[in-house]
């Protein structure tokens, strides 16, 4: 309320898990005319229970719109519902925010459901920095992806485990990766160290990436990852023979 009050600038720090009721309509942090510029750091604690499932909403999630100077980090949202229609531009969700133009980093989304014309398990587009996330979710759309529907920043040492239909396109990773700031970020990559696990990485790929796989393979480090490492270390018992543990 601060936040969509005015209070743009607002930093945040979670000193519990926060549990909503999965009932009580969610309104997201931000707009993308008010969009959040603080920092929220979720010191690795969860937030359950967010619930839209409201067909006329364009964009839906956790946050709406991350400004540039903005920063989410350090925090899982669980168990929680993102769904408005998957027909119709500019319906959009995303687990951590719709649309990312600042930093977001060590944050993941699981057991939670993101439906949209254009889905996304971190965020629907981003435009800024994604680091160490990963997602375990139901993703659906018409374009869907289980990091980013379209990718325009930097998404660096991030993994795609969810399950991810998309109508026209879906990936993995990204349904749809530019390269238009990926020089910003000082890599000259847009995808970098990151790994989908279920077909293809993307959908559509624009531009140039290192170290990027549609599936786990031979070249996943487990050093790039400290967010729940137990999933990890199960994920790589199941997929990695012979490789660095």
């Amino acid at each position: 309320n601060l936040v969509n009050g005015g209070n743009t600038t607002l930093n945040v720090e979670l000193v519990s898990d926060v549990v909503f009721d999965g009932e009580t309509p969610w309104v997201p942090i931000g707009s993308i005319y008010d969009p959040f510029e603080g920092i929220f750091d979720g010191q690795f604690y969860t937030i359950s229970g967010l619930y839209i499932n409201d067909t006329t909403m364009k964009d839906v999630g956790l946050f709406d719109t991350i400004a540039a100077s903005g920063r989410v980090k350090n925090v899982g949202v669980i168990n929680s519902k993102f769904i408005t229609t998957r027909r119709g531009d500019g319906y959009s969700a995303g687990g951590i925010a719709v649309l990312n133009r600042g930093r977001i980093e060590q944050c993941y989304v699981e057991n939670t459901t993101i439906q949209a014309n254009g889905a996304g398990g971190i965020v629907s587009v981003n435009e800024g920095y994604i680091n160490n996330c990963y997602t375990d979710a139901t993703i659906k759309g018409n374009f869907a992806g289980g990091i980013a529907e379209s990718n325009f920043g930097c998404i660096y040492a991030s993994i795609g485990t969810s399950s991810v239909t998309g109508d026209t396109l879906r990936g993995s990773l990204v349904a749809t990766n530019y390269e238009r700031n990926a020089e910003s970020t000082g890599s000259g990559y847009s995808l970098i160290s990151s790994y989908g696990v279920s077909g293809d990485a993307f959908g559509k790929f624009y531009g140039s990436k290192d170290d990027v796989s549609g599936a786990v393979s031979s070249s996943l480090s487990l050093r790039y990852f400290s967010l729940n490492i137990d999933i990890l270390l199960e994920l790589a018992a199941q997929l990695l023979t012979g490789t660095e543990q």
